[in-house]
């Protein structure tokens, strides 16, 4: 057998609490309603697909996956090598059962690698494990089985239903459950002989034996017509859960039972989850039946409201990083955000876009709360950087290839440095192009950064043509004027655009009217930027203009002008293209800088 690998708009409080209760949830094949079915037992099981994998999960315990797969069998050593948090029913892997409290890797099975006749069956392990202080509220789990029959299915319900069968004072459940639990596992080691050993009154004994029956009955029928192979076995498996919840409740337990959907779930932190939900209560009654499952886990809330709308609520007030920061990530990546139609509120609850809602998905979102929560591997900022230069050697081999075929290097450098940096920021602006800065400008504050790119240009650190680098008449003033604007275009697409873009994916940055700073993007990519025009433009002089309006400067104070000059320029373009979130800032202050030294060259 095969072995399977495991794997801104401001928001009043008020205001917002009316508008989530007045909107349905949008997914019509979900049931939201929390009026139970016409014999008061909710629907509690669900069916889920995630990542072409199907799956089944309880709304009382969403952090708990269950996998049916027909002829699943893994050895004890791969079992071991799991994710942490998986458990294997009833031959799901091969050999003893075994506990790996430290790994939170267990195995419940009776058939391999024990003496039979003295092992209990899977779902009474189950049981014990429960009762014996299993914590399956904390963390991620995974439940993997290989065939559901009634042993196995008995012990799925368990775990899903563990916060009741954990309960002792919840005396009617256990009357109802442990005769089911003990008789069915005395049934399923040793077969009918020993029936006697449950020791249960008569009248409980036969009242559990019809049970037995009747939750086998679907099983024995598709065998016998030899379908049980056919059948899709979450599907069956779902339909005995939800029989044996009409045996062992009553629909008294679930009269103050809410449905709340679990879309996603994110850990941010080292003890704290973000919970991504759809429901059709209000966001404070979801606030607390969601405490009531996670308890002090639960930091951020994101309800869904309608499949664009969606409502943030900070639970725990002590998490290092407030909503404005996850509104500003989210206004970066959302391509639905305008100036006026933007994620945001208070520190504490706010929502998506009012105008228009979002354009991002579920998991869009789930991933934008983790990128700013956790900090992101070393590995990723070095690819990142590694995908930063590729596309800088692109930009350039494909200016100095062009310089093969046209006869004037300086215009054919230009052209074919511009083409590839449209190239690249097509490329990688796809999936965010907000991010990149392919949108207008927002905001007023960055343009107190030109002054600093003046000065940073004064000392060489914008890029020029070569026609407009002397005094003097220009002799073909159209070519210059375009290469004044293509040659600093290009150069912002790739600094700014492309570079920038890369590592604010990645690293926390500036937003419009936010907090001033430096941020990692803006200092990086101003240091590919001063590193490009050394290794090609001061060489070359194909755009780096010197200082003529200075004396004759030896070439190491000149080096030290230029990089201070290089390093000011790019500085302000990359500060003013992440407070006005848009690349035409940066773009603006090179064209001024550009013209305002032009200007006084042709004086």
């Amino acid at each position: 057998m095969g072995e399977s690998e495991g794997k801104r708009g401001s928001f009043e409080e008020s205001e917002e609490k009316s508008v989530v209760d007045s909107l349905a949830p949008s997914n019509p094949e979900s049931p939201l309603t929390s009026v139970p079915s016409d014999d008061g037992f909710p629907e509690r099981y669900l069916k889920r697909e995630e990542e072409d994998q199907s799956f089944l999960v309880c709304r009382e315990a969403p952090n708990i996956k269950v996998a049916v797969q027909r002829g699943l069998s893994v050895s004890a050593s791969s079992a071991l090598k799991y994710d942490s948090g998986t458990i294997f029913l009833d031959g799901a892997a091969q050999g003893a059962p075994f506990l790996d409290s430290e790994k939170d890797i267990y195995n419940l099975d009776h058939h391999e690698g024990c003496v039979r006749l003295f092992t209990v069956s899977t779902c009474e392990q189950a049981y014990i494990l429960l009762r014996k202080g299993l914590n399956l509220k904390e963390s991620e789990w995974k439940v993997l089985a290989n065939d559901p029959d009634l042993d196995t299915v008995l012990a799925i319900w368990l775990l899903l239903n563990h916060k009741r069968v954990e309960n002792p004072d919840e005396g009617e459940i256990l009357s109802n459950l442990v005769p089911l639990v003990r008789l069915q596992g005395l049934i399923d080691v040793h077969g009918m002989d020993l029936k006697e050993m449950s020791c249960l009154p008569a009248h409980i004994f036969e009242k559990t034996e019809n049970r037995i029956e009747k939750l086998r009955e679907r099983e024995l029928s598709l065998k016998r017509e030899g379908l049980w192979e056919e059948v899709d076995l979450l599907e069956y498996t779902l339909e005995v859960l939800r029989e044996i919840d009409r045996m062992i409740y009553s629909p008294i337990h679930f009269t103050d039972f809410k449905i709340v959907d679990e879309l996603a779930r994110v850990k941010i932190g080292e003890k704290s989850i973000a919970v991504i939900c759809r429901s059709e209560l209000g966001i404070y009654e979801v606030e607390e039946h969601l405490k009531a499952l996670h308890d002090k886990r639960l930091g951020i809330i994101v309800l869904e409201r309608s499949e664009k709308a969606y409502t943030l609520r900070q639970v725990d007030l002590f998490l290092p990083i407030n909503l404005q920061r996850i509104y500003s990530v989210l206004n970066l990546r959302d391509g639905a955000v305008t100036d006026t139609n933007r994620w945001g509120g208070s520190d504490i609850i706010g929502g998506s876009p009012r105008l228009s809602g979002t354009a991002l998905q579920q998991h869009e979102i789930a991933a934008a709360i983790a990128d700013v929560f956790q900090k992101p591997a070393a590995t990723e900022i070095l690819s990142r950087l590694a995908v930063a230069c590729i596309s800088t050697i692109a930009c350039l081999i494909g200016g100095w290839t062009l310089t093969l075929f046209w006869s004037r290097p300086a215009e054919a450098f230009v052209a074919g440095f511009a083409a590839f940096s449209v190239i690249c920021l097509l490329l990688f602006a796809q999936p965010y192009h907000r991010m990149y800065g392919v949108r207008s400008p927002v905001g007023r504050d960055w343009g107190f950064l030109f002054g600093l790119a003046v000065i940073g240009a004064a000392l060489g650190g914008s890029w020029f043509p070569v026609a407009i680098e002397t005094r003097g008449a220009i002799q073909e003033p159209l070519l210059t004027f375009f290469l004044a604007l293509l040659l600093p275009f290009s150069a912002e697409l790739l600094f700014r655009g492309v570079i920038h873009g890369l590592l604010s994916e990645k690293l926390s940055s500036q937003r419009a009217s936010g907090r001033w700073f430096v941020s990692w993007p803006v200092i990086i990519s101003s240091l590919f930027y001063a590193a490009v025009s050394f290794l090609y433009l001061i060489p070359r002089r194909s755009g780096l203009l010197a200082f003529p309006w200075l004396p004759a400067l030896d070439d190491f104070t000149l080096l030290a002008l230029s990089s201070v000059g290089l390093m000011l320029f790019g500085l302000a373009c990359g500060m003013a293209r992440e407070r006005s979130e848009s690349l035409a800032a940066p773009i603006l202050f090179h064209w001024l800088a550009v013209g305002l030294v032009a200007i006084w060259l042709l004086s």
